[in-house]
């Protein structure tokens, strides 16, 4: 029996792969590491705050990954991919957020944002294609078959 990944799986391991990397990026802002942290020198610029922002969207991101399937996590992809784009552009006009952020972030900050939501639009896009087409036609509320 051939077992082959569909369209629809590259967004399941997607939401539950970038999820692992917030959890792990919000729990790295607590220890503050010099990879990630408020620190001179850590790589992505982040306070506990921003961090716990990314922990929680990451738990989320991951529940969208396990918990949904078809066109609600195609959608959901999507709408992540959406939400990092605004982040990304937010943190570009203003990088300590209207000095609502204790500290503001750097360009490795700047260019995460931008990545995790091109993946996802990405993601969410090749799964809605296959949701698609996965779809039973409908006439009347009857499956075409």
């Amino acid at each position: 029996m051939h077992n082959s990944m569909h369209r629809g799986d590259i967004a399941k391991w997607w939401m539950i792969l970038s999820g692992v990397a917030m959890v792990v990026m919000g729990g790295l802002a607590y220890v503050d590491s010099n990879l990630v942290g408020s620190r001179p020198d850590a790589v992505l610029a982040m306070t506990p705050m921003h961090g716990a922002v990314h922990a929680v969207a990451g738990l989320v991101t991951i529940g969208i990954g396990f918990g949904l399937s078809g066109r609600t996590r195609a959608a959901a992809t999507l709408l992540t991919g959406v939400a990092f784009m605004v982040a990304f552009a937010l943190n570009m006009a203003s990088p300590d957020f209207w000095g609502r952020m204790d500290m503001p972030v750097n360009n490795a900050v700047h260019i995460m944002h931008f990545t995790m939501g091109l993946l996802s639009l990405a993601a969410g896009f090749v799964a809605s294609t296959e949701a698609v087409h996965r779809q039973p036609m409908l006439i009347h509320g009857s499956p075409l078959r």
